[in-house]
């Protein structure tokens, strides 16, 4: 199934004056997709838990994964989920852009030339929406091992989480996912992931203890 993608990563700056540009663009297939996904979550992942596995995928009508122990310990049944920017994003012409005819108060330039209005108020209910979309599916939970649900996204945007001067920082979107689980639990999934693809792998369920004070919130909303 073809599955429209972003070109992601970042510049780095050397201390010669150098200029390097780091990018990589994922298949454009959903399985590809997927495929490479996963296998970035389980880099990223050893070092937070301390574990290795290897990825299977599984059938089409069955959860995404299962993540096969590398150690003695149990095994993971993983199901992905993205977060895509066309939930919130709407693609201008070039004439709505320079006549300034939007209707938009945000906008992103993803590449030369290309103009994207955000519907802010969909950009911040997205993760907490998606979620409840896959609680709301009543998953049958594995007897054996545990069910993780990784959430993650290529989308041009602002990190959603990040340190800045000893405070963590997070978007609006993301504390709004950290309320509705707060408020209506996890459902099937033992554990809640979140990757800014390829670069970042945050813990979110169960809500790491980092999130219980000295957040800050870029906008109104408060974790």
């Amino acid at each position: 199934m073809r599955k429209p993608t972003w070109t992601t990563g970042h510049i780095a700056f050397g201390r010669d004056g150098s200029v390097t540009k780091h990018t990589q663009r994922l298949p454009d297939c959903k399985a590809g997709q997927e495929v490479e996904v996963a296998a970035r979550f389980l880099e990223l992942l050893e070092p937070l838990i301390g574990r290795r596995f290897r990825p299977r995928p599984l059938a089409e009508n069955d959860n995404d994964f299962d993540l096969e122990p590398l150690d003695a310990g149990p095994g993971v049944k993983l199901e992905l989920t993205e977060l895509a920017f066309a939930h919130w994003g709407r693609a201008l012409t070039l004439e709505e852009w320079l006549e300034g005819r939007t209707g938009f108060k945000e906008f992103v330039m993803p590449a030369p030339d290309t103009y994207y209005g955000i519907d802010t108020e969909a950009r911040d209910a997205a993760l907490a929406r998606l979620l409840r979309k896959k609680v709301d599916k009543h998953y049958d939970k594995p007897a054996d091992r545990a069910f993780w649900l990784l959430i993650w996204t290529v989308a041009p945007a602002p990190g959603h989480v990040y340190s800045q001067d000893g405070v963590l920082h997070c978007s609006v979107a993301f504390a709004n996912l950290l309320r509705e689980l707060a408020e209506h639990g996890s459902g099937p999934f033992d554990a809640i992931w979140f990757a800014e693809h390829p670069d970042f792998l945050h813990p979110v369920w169960p809500k790491p203890p980092a999130f219980e004070s000295n957040v800050a919130v870029r906008g109104d909303a408060e974790a």
